[in-house]
Parts: structure tokens; C-alpha cells; sequence
């Protein structure tokens, strides 16, 4: 079994459910490295200054001094890539998985020193924000040539990389799934209420959701909107909810665990997510819910931006609308509204796409036989 290091930022993070997935389905012995652009824990919070360094020749001498000299003497300073690199090698780590291409684009010079295959995973901010790619400009294009693949979780993000040098032949397009659980359920199209799951950040749009579906009120009154999430955005969308007096109508769950998303889910009629690309250039890869709202049997509403329409089928497994198009998006709430068979026809074709194209074990194998043959080039 091979040892692979995963890394990400986070420890954990409920909007992150890939991370876990990563984490739970590969094959191999995995160590999991967290907590800032260098990682400063593996697993369980064990601390990489834990982990014992190779003392410098100055720091050997100046422990021959007499112990009140040696105590007035400045010690050497934390520095995490020196415990990360130790940790690395103490755990006779074989491959690097990078979530993330800014994780990537801070670590890799450790990888090349140590003779360590990297694959990193790109998820969407990482390549389409401006900032990101500015900052990271020039660790991007040496990373990219230096790593064993590249996943891209949407074919949008191709040409991006591309930009920065990236050889076509090294990337690999693996869209993210949803967690197989979601496929036992069994909505039952009997409740006139929407769903829908977000960040609150600007790439999600969540105020233009509450407003198609404020227009749909006008019509059809005797309906609900659930939003799951937390984010920036929320206290605004609040106010926004409040000055449009319909409090009664859009339920904010904040963060959630997966078992009242899921029941929430059996008791809607269809999923709906209003993405859009920010001004900073931020925009979604292949939206983990939207998947998971298929995988439910739910039709999704949502708009043509970026990997989006990968994975949705206009008017086959549920809508899609230009970006800023509220009332053409409440115009196609109202349509499921009026037609709940064609609803679940679409939950049903939706469910079946998942299957045939976007199962996690699919996506699991990619991403295995990736990081096997980074290992396989590496000892070749």
C-alpha cells in the first residue's frame, strides 16, 4: 500500500465534503497534513514541531556551551517547512496530494527537494480568481511543471492552466461526486418547497435566488425556500428577505449536518442555485450540491456558468439560465412548480446522468490511478 500525504488548509470544513471523500475512499496509508498555507498538523492535531529536526552544525556547537551561556543564546525559530519536510520523511511519504492549487503552489519546492511526486487538485478559485492567479503567478507556472497531473474538477479550468504553461497531456478532467447516500433517497414531490445549499459568497449569487423565487411568490404564494450555509452574504441575504417581507416563506438553516440536508432534500421539489462569476474573477468548478441534488432524484435550476451545464442537462435534467437572468430563473421555478411529473422525470434523468457519468467510485479511480502512476513514474 502506498503513503500518500494529503494536504489542505483546513482541518475540516462542512463545505468541503470532497476533502473527506478523498480522505476516507483512497487506497493506501494516508496522512492527512493541515492548518496553513504549510501545514502545521498531521492527523489527529499531532503538531509537526513534534517532529525532530536534524539539528545545523551551529546548533550542535552551541550546545557544547556552559548551560548559562547556552541559555542567553537566541534559538533557532519555528520554521514550518522545515518540520513539514521532517514529517515527510519520517513518514516515508511516496506522493503528495495537494488540495488545492494555492496549497500546490506554497509547498512544492519541498516536494522537489525531497524527490516526491506531487499531484494537485484544482477546484475553481484556485485557477479562476484574479488575485490568486496575480499572486501565485509565477510559483504556478514552475509547480506545473514540476508536478506528475493536474485535476480539474471542470473543462473551463483547462484553458486557465494552459495560460501558465500547463502541458495538456499532465491534466486530467475529474469532476467531484456526491456521497452515495444521497442516491437512497426518495423525494416525494408532495411539498411545494425549494432548496438550495451556498457559501454565501459572491460566485453563489444567493441573493439572486431569493429573488426568483420572491417572484415566483407572486404567483404561487403557498411555497418555501430552504437555504442551507453559512458565509458573508448571509446577514445581507437576511436583510434582503426581510425588506421583501417574506420571512415566512425563506427558512435560513445555516450549517447543517448531512442527515437534515438529506431530509430537507426528500421534502423539496427541486434544487436551485443562482452561480454567476464575481468580479474578482472567482467561479464554481462542478458544484458538489448540484451533484447531490441530482444523486437525490431532485431537478436542478440553475445558470450556464462554468462546469455547471457538465453536469446539468437544459430541459432534460433540469434548467439553466444566463447568469443575472432572475426572471428567466423564476420563470422555470414556476414550471416545475406547475408540472411536478416533469419534475420528477428530470430528479429521474438526473439521478441516472450521476450514475452513469459521475459516480464517486469513478471519481476515486481517477484520482487512484493518478497518484499510482505518479509514484510508478517517479521509481521507473
Amino acid at each position: 500500500m502506498s503513503n500518500i500525504a494529503i494536504l489542505s488548509p483546513n482541518k475540516t470544513a462542512i463545505s468541503e465534503t470532497f476533502i473527506k471523500n478523498h480522505k476516507e475512499k483512497l487506497k493506501g496509508t494516508i496522512s492527512y497534513f493541515y492548518g496553513g498555507a504549510i501545514p502545521n498538523f498531521v492527523d489527529d492535531e499531532y503538531a509537526l514541531v513534534n517532529f525532530e529536526t536534524k539539528p545545523s552544525f551551529t546548533d550542535r556547537l552551541k550546545r557544547l556551551l556552559p548551560a548559562f551561556i547556552y541559555d542567553r543564546v537566541p534559538k533557532r525559530e519555528y520554521n514550518p517547512k522545515e518540520f513539514f519536510a521532517t514529517a515527510l520523511k519520517e513518514k516515508n511519504i511516496e506522493v503528495v496530494l495537494a488540495e488545492f492549487g494555492t496549497t500546490a503552489a506554497e509547498i512544492y519546492p519541498i516536494c522537489q527537494q525531497l524527490d516526491i511526486p506531487l499531484v494537485i487538485f484544482f477546484f475553481g478559485f484556485d485557477v479562476f480568481r484574479f488575485r490568486e492567479q496575480e499572486m501565485y503567478k509565477k510559483s504556478y507556472i514552475e509547480m506545473l511543471k514540476y508536478a506528475s497531473s493536474s485535476l480539474v474538477v471542470s473543462k473551463s479550468m483547462i484553458p486557465v492552466l494552459k495560460k501558465f504553461g500547463a502541458d495538456e497531456n499532465k491534466i486530467i478532467y475529474n469532476p467531484a461526486s456526491a456521497h452515495e447516500d444521497f442516491f437512497t433517497l426518495k423525494p416525494t414531490f408532495e411539498q411545494n418547497n425549494f432548496i438550495s445549499i451556498t457559501r454565501f459568497v459572491d460566485k453563489k449569487a444567493p441573493y439572486y435566488t431569493i429573488l426568483a423565487f420572491a417572484e415566483v411568490l407572486k404567483q404561487m404564494p403557498n411555497t418555501k425556500l430552504n437555504i442551507i450555509g453559512d458565509g458573508f452574504l448571509k446577514e445581507t441575504c437576511e436583510n434582503l428577505v426581510n425588506y421583501l417581507e417574506i420571512q415566512d416563506k425563506v427558512i435560513f438553516h445555516g450549517a447543517v449536518e448531512k442527515d437534515t440536508y438529506m431530509n430537507l432534500m426528500e421534502n423539496s421539489i427541486a434544487y436551485v442555485q443562482h452561480s454567476i462569476q464575481a468580479l474578482s474573477g472567482d467561479s464554481e468548478g462542478t458544484p458538489v450540491a448540484i451533484m447531490e441534488a441530482q444523486s437525490a432524484s431532485l431537478p436542478v435550476i440553475s445558470t450556464y456558468h462554468s462546469g455547471i451545464p457538465e453536469i446539468v442537462v437544459h430541459e432534460k435534467t433540469g434548467f439553466l439560465t444566463e447568469e443575472h437572468n432572475v426572471k428567466q430563473m423564476a420563470h422555470y421555478l414556476i414550471e416545475i412548480l406547475n408540472d411536478k411529473e416533469k419534475a420528477k422525470k428530470m430528479g429521474e434523468a438526473g439521478r441516472t446522468r450521476i450514475k452513469e457519468n459521475f459516480s464517486n467510485e469513478k471519481h476515486i479511480d481517477i484520482l487512484q490511478t493518478a497518484l499510482e502512476q505518479a509514484i510508478k513514474q517517479k521509481n521507473s
